[in-house]
C-alpha cells in the first residue's frame, strides 16, 4: 500500500489523463496519454513490487481471475477483505466494471481505498489519485492479486 500510498495527490496536468505520473501509470499498459488509467495504475503499483497482475488498463480484466467476492454470489462465511485487494465498480450504463480500486481498510459499512483517475466523488474518470471511503455495497467484485505475495513475506 505504501507504492500506492505515495501516489495520493497526483493530478492530471490539464484534465484529459495526462501529466508526468498519468504518463508514467499508462505506459506501464503501452498506452500514452489520454487513456483512462484507474487499472493502469494499479498495474503500475503492482509491477513496482513485483506482484504478478493482468498488466492492463481494462478495469474488467483485473477480474478474470482471484475473485473473492460477487455481488449476488453466495458467501460460506462473512466476507472479510485483506488490505490490497481490488475492488471493482460495475456501471449500469456501460454494462461492465469500469473502475477500480485499492482496499486500504475497512469497517463494518465501508471500505477505505486508494483510487486512480477519480475524483472526491468517486467518478471512474476524475482527475487524480485519492483516498475515498466506499459504501460496501457499491463493491461489485472483488479480487486477490496479492495474496501470494502477502504469504511469501511481501508487504501490500
Amino acid at each position: 500500500m505504501a507504492v500506492a500510498a505515495s501516489q495520493v495527490g497526483v493530478r492530471e496536468k490539464t484534465g484529459k489523463n495526462d501529466g508526468k505520473e498519468v504518463a508514467m501509470y499508462l505506459k506501464s499498459v503501452g498506452l500514452p496519454e489520454g487513456y483512462a488509467y484507474c487499472a493502469a495504475g494499479l498495474t503500475w503499483c503492482h509491477n513496482q513490487l513485483g506482484i504478478p497482475n493482468p498488466q492492463s488498463a481494462w478495469s474488467p480484466d483485473w477480474f478474470k481471475s482471484n475473485v473473492v467476492f460477487r455481488r449476488g454470489k453466495p458467501q460460506i462465511s462473512p466476507f472479510e477483505s485483506l488490505q490490497g485487494q481490488v475492488a471493482g465498480f460495475y456501471s449500469e450504463s456501460k454494462k461492465r466494471v469500469s473502475h477500480v480500486a485499492l482496499i486500504e481498510s475497512e469497517s463494518r459499512q465501508h471500505y477505505f481505498t486508494i483510487e486512480f483517475n477519480t475524483n472526491g466523488a468517486g467518478s471512474d474518470d476524475g482527475e487524480g489519485v485519492r483516498r475515498l471511503i466506499r459504501k460496501k455495497t457499491s463493491v461489485y467484485v472483488i479480487a486477490d492479486h496479492v495474496g501470494n505475495y502477502i504469504q511469501k513475506g511481501g508487504q501490500p
